[in-house]
């Protein structure tokens, strides 16, 4: 069975590694991460951080994504109350 792009990126934020745009269409050719982190964070209430980064010589800046467990876990938990 072939798995979701969300679900993709989802296993690989709660194994607490961080995910880019680039990383994300190198190894899961996906080109609409943001779309994807939108979807976690209001339909499924993750807790999903972006920092943003500046490298290089030019110093374009990109996104990096990383799941905040805690948090997630908690608003999950609570979010009937």
């Amino acid at each position: 069975m072939k798995q979701s792009q969300k679900h993709l990126v989802l296993v690989r934020l709660k194994r607490g590694r961080t995910i880019t745009p680039m990383e994300a269409f190198q190894e899961y050719h996906i080109t609409r991460l943001a779309a994807i982190i939108h979807s976690l964070r209001h339909e499924d209430k993750y807790v999903v951080e972006k920092e943003t980064v500046t490298t290089g010589k030019v110093g374009h800046p990109y996104a990096r994504y990383k799941l905040n467990k805690l948090k997630s876990v908690l608003q999950r938990k609570f979010k009937g109350l």
